[in-house]
């Protein structure tokens, strides 16, 4: 069922939640925190700017990732949501971050890819100088978030950094 793992985290927590998938609309759920209330929505979207084919490689990607991300002036994050068909289900921007960085944090990550029921994503961000080699903290972070990917079932697949001049992906380079 749509959004059982935030359900089940929640109620662990001893939230008060209400799945309203199949009352109200897909995937909504609330989570009451007294007093205040948070929603959580997916808004499911049409598939026709997505990839129609599998993921097999990280040049399967590129051109949906450069028209997402080459003109931004800013670091812009985003996850592509796969099932376990390696299909493009979704995507989310996780961050907008600066001229030279972004804020990057596993619960931002992970967080639309539970709710959407991903198998696996593909991280994405672009250097706005147009440098295809990934920073220090770019490999960190692309660490980071594959051990939390690992503990909480949801595979990452690649870290591809795209720029006008092409792209760098750290599956391709060994790094993932």
């Amino acid at each position: 069922m749509p959004g059982s793992a935030v359900l089940t985290v929640a109620t662990k927590k001893g939230l008060r939640c209400e799945n309203w998938y199949s009352r109200r609309s897909p995937l909504l759920m609330e989570v009451n925190l007294k007093p205040s209330k948070y929603a959580v929505r997916l808004v499911k979207e049409s598939r026709s700017s997505y990839i129609p084919q599998p993921i097999i490689k990280p040049a399967d990607v590129t051109d949906f990732l450069k028209r997402m991300l080459t003109d931004s002036p800013q670091e812009k994050l985003i996850a592509l949501h796969l099932n376990g068909k390696n299909e493009i289900t979704g995507y989310n921007i996780i961050s907008v971050g600066l001229m030279d960085r972004s804020l990057v944090h596993p619960r931002e990550t992970f967080q639309a890819a539970i709710l959407s029921n991903a198998a696996a994503i593909i991280l994405a961000h672009n250097h706005p100088s147009g440098q295809l080699v990934p920073s220090d903290e770019d490999r960190k972070i692309t660490n980071r978030l594959r051990n939390a990917g690992e503990l909480i079932g949801i595979q990452l697949l690649d870290h591809v950094i795209v720029t006008c001049r092409g792209y760098y992906s750290f599956k391709e380079h060994g790094e993932l």
